[in-house]
């Protein structure tokens, strides 16, 4: 009787698990291919891997940029928006970045993805802490990712690095095939969802979101993302907004695309290492 009684409870708490755990199941608000994804990136299952850290990093080796990523346009539709650069150096900030960039880069090649653009994104979204988490939303972990979208890309343990990793990555490189590569649009997406971004991209309707305009690049207007404080001082339609009444996708977006143009510019930031020019070698070597 025991026996039977102990095998009904273990049916019973498998089903609820069952219940909580549907992998297969879609999520997030907007609807996908879910075999179009799957194409993206190597599918991470965390179920194995433990959760734990002081937040920094592996401090694994860097490999090479091996991989072809998506070629990247930082340069389209008159520069709008412009980029917005900020620093990059704060000692904690740079500590946390360098010990996880071998595991980024290695996370980036592995997706196809532009180490540059994972970096830009992981220091706009938590500056490389591994348990941030955001008020409000409840997007966590290094590259901050909402619930939906971490199980979105089969994300279970999200402040595990190597799991947040990849699924940022994977969903970095489905925007990056959705947009041709286009850096602002990418960012509006990550930012904002590709629903938005494709609703101001192509002038479509989006409850909520846009009534029909259409915007270069798909970055909406700030004045579609003002305050209630905003609203009061700023001019509708804003194309070229004053810091004071940039929108948050707007700003967003400005500063990805600066740390990325920053990091482009300063690969050692990531611990990339920079060959020297042939004319260097050369004269070092006495050719010349």
């Amino acid at each position: 009787m025991m026996a039977a009684r102990n095998t009904l409870l273990l049916i019973g708490l498998s089903a609820l698990l069952a219940g909580c755990f549907d992998r297969d199941k879609p999520s997030g608000k907007l609807k996908y291919d879910d075999t179009t994804q799957s194409t993206t990136g190597s599918s991470y299952d965390s179920d194995a891997a433990d959760v734990g850290g002081d937040g920094m990093g592996s401090n694994e080796p860097i490999p090479p940029q091996d991989s072809t990523p998506v070629a990247l346009r930082a340069e389209v539709d008159e520069n709008w928006p412009p980029p917005k650069f900020k620093p990059v150096t704060y000692k904690a900030m740079s500590a946390r970045r360098l010990s996880y960039a071998g595991q980024i880069m290695r996370v980036a090649n592995a997706n196809g993805v532009e180490v540059e653009l994972a970096h830009a994104i992981i220091t706009q979204e938590s500056v490389y802490k591994l348990k941030a988490r955001s008020d409000g939303v409840g997007a966590m972990g290094l590259m901050q990712l909402m619930p939906d979208t971490a199980r979105r890309w089969k994300c279970y343990q999200p402040y595990d690095a190597e799991c947040n990793l990849n699924a940022g990555n994977r969903y970095l490189r489905f925007l990056a095939d959705r947009y041709n590569g286009n850096i602002r649009t990418i960012a509006a997406g990550y930012n904002a969802g590709e629903g938005t971004a494709d609703s101001y991209l192509h002038g479509t309707r989006l409850k909520g979101k846009n009534s029909g305009i259409k915007t270069p690049n798909g970055v909406p207007l700030a004045s579609f993302a003002y305050t209630p404080k905003q609203r009061a001082r700023c001019p509708s339609n804003n194309w070229h907004p004053t810091p004071d009444c940039e929108g948050q996708t707007f700003d967003y977006v400005r500063s990805v695309l600066g740390y990325y143009l920053t990091y482009k510019q300063h690969p050692e930031l990531i611990g990339k290492t920079v060959e020297p020019a042939p004319s260097a070698v050369a004269h070092r070597q006495g050719r010349i």
